[in-house]
């Protein structure tokens, strides 16, 4: 049962879990991340219902839970701007297709980014905010595409006849990262915003997860390139790719720390699911967890001292908050879309 429970969770992320899990804010310096307040934040998730689905936030403290959308379609993948002010999202039906929407951080003023009859998805934001970058198949197939917020201008950056997809911003907002099969079946390539070109690398495929270090320099990734899911680390180059986790069960959605000491993730490791950190310079791994329910989806707050995490411990699938050695345990939602929770930015006042 185990075994088809984890299958299933891995077929989510693959195919719908592409969500908007954003990297935390990385204007602020790694030496200012103990001046982020995790209880002055709020968290966006997804609640799916008959025939549609509402995009929520809720308060560190779990006492003000709000749906943002009330719309009677899909609404799905929201993505904080980096000052917390905006979210962009994505919602299906609402004026006849699949198009990228932005609102104010209180649910108002939603507007319509991408107007278009193709299928828009998964928007993450620029670190300035002045981009987002989407995956759109207007192009007849799935193409990664910039839109400029200022003048609405769109620009198609991969260009291929091949699907791309699942871009992620560099923190200094000079590259991107994205999954293709240009070089290795869902390989990853990089793209040179200052010059368009676009490396793709050759030494791992398979790939269902990536994301920046916070330094920029590496990247930590999903595969299943040696036959189970396995995490990653490889330069941000292309070079040194590094097995970090080196285990027969499959080990899901690597996050990297703020601090950049330490990787968390998610496992089928002790015959049920729980959420694990590893230290990047060891091969320590560390259960937070210790749940006989399934716990899944860990992400870090930008702090770093807390983690949010869903939990099948209520019979149904709900939002937790614990501490970064995973206590002080407590549910903050309940009824979460599966991978659809993202931590507000840390606040800059």
């Amino acid at each position: 049962m185990k075994n088809i429970v984890v299958k299933k969770l891995v077929f989510t992320v693959i195919m719908l879990g592409f969500a908007a899990l954003i990297i935390p804010n990385v204007n602020i310096a790694l030496a200012k991340f103990s001046d982020c307040k995790d209880e002055e934040l709020k968290l966006l998730y997804v609640v799916d219902g008959a025939d549609k689905s509402d995009i929520y936030t809720v308060s560190y403290s779990g006492s003000d839970a709000t749906n943002l959308t009330k719309n009677d379609r899909y609404n799905l993948q929201p993505s904080w701007s980096p000052d917390g002010s905006k979210i962009a999202f994505v919602s299906g039906s609402r004026d006849g297709t699949r198009n990228m929407y932005v609102m104010n951080a209180d649910g108002s003023e939603i507007q319509n980014l991408t107007n278009d009859k193709s299928s828009n998805a998964t928007p993450v934001w620029s670190p300035d905010g002045k981009q987002i970058a989407f995956v759109t198949n207007r192009d007849g197939n799935n193409e990664i595409y910039l839109l400029t917020l200022a003048t609405g201008a769109l620009k198609n950056m991969t260009n291929n006849v091949l699907d791309d997809f699942y871009p992620r911003w560099s923190p200094d907002g000079k590259q991107i990262v994205f999954i293709t099969s240009r070089e290795t079946e869902y390989g990853i390539a990089t793209i040179n915003l200052v010059d368009g070109k676009i490396n793709a690398f050759r030494d791992i495929s398979q790939v269902n997860d990536v994301s920046w270090s916070p330094d920029g320099n590496q990247l930590v990734l999903g595969s299943k390139a040696n036959g189970n899911w396995e995490i990653y680390t490889i330069s941000s180059t292309g070079k040194n790719l590094k097995n970090i986790t080196h285990n027969s069960a499959n080990d899901l959605e690597p996050r990297w720390s703020p601090d950049g000491t330490k990787i968390l993730f998610w496992s089928s490791r002790e015959h049920n699911l729980e959420v694990y950190f590893t230290n990047i310079n060891s091969d320590y791994v560390t259960n937070l967890t210790l749940n006989p329910a399934s716990d899944t989806a860990g992400i870090w707050s930008p702090s770093g001292l807390h983690i949010a995490f869903e939990s099948g411990r209520s019979d149904s699938n709900d939002l937790w908050i614990m501490t970064d050695m995973g206590s002080d345990v407590r549910k903050i939602a309940t009824d979460v879309s599966n991978f659809s929770a993202v931590w507000q930015p840390c606040s800059t006042h």
